[in-house]
């Protein structure tokens, strides 16, 4: 069976860091089954590391949303799919995650006690920060509060 027209293709971008391409290639399309082969994508998150974030976030001209998160909490997770489309889909802010086990240094540095916390920055400086598992509405409202101020 061949496919006809466009086949979405849907798949976790969440581990993918920033700008890394990743390169598929449809292969085949049986039945239910697309076996993909070649495809580049490109990610707008940027994974960070403690030696990164002066020059990612704080030295930053505009807005960026750090997520500090880790890779076996739940609600980080959850959300990680939220994050990935909001930073396909919303122009004018950086978005950023930084494993707080792989930076504890900057989870105290901010305060973070608890995870997913999500801090806005605008230029360096916080301006906003929620915890826990939030709705694409929810972010969607902070955001467009920021862009309004």
């Amino acid at each position: 069976m061949k496919a006809k027209g466009y086949t979405p293709i849907f798949f976790s971008t969440s581990l993918i860091p920033y700008n890394k391409k990743i390169n598929l290639t449809v292969n085949k399309f049986d039945g239910m089954m697309l076996s993909v082969k070649k495809f580049i994508f490109i990610m707008a998150v940027l994974y960070i590391k403690k030696d990164d974030f002066k020059k990612e976030v704080l030295d930053f001209k505009d807005i960026v949303l750090v997520d500090f998160y880790a890779d076996w909490c739940g609600p980080c997770k959850a959300v990680a799919p939220i994050i990935d489309e909001l930073s396909n889909e919303v122009k004018g802010i950086k978005f950023v995650k930084v494993n707080v086990d792989e930076a504890p240094g900057l989870a105290t540095q901010f305060s973070i006690f608890s995870i997913p916390t999500f801090v806005f920055f605008k230029n360096g400086q916080i301006v906003n920060q929620f915890s826990g598992a939030a709705s694409k509405d929810k972010f969607i409202e902070e955001i467009n509060n920021l862009l309004t101020k």
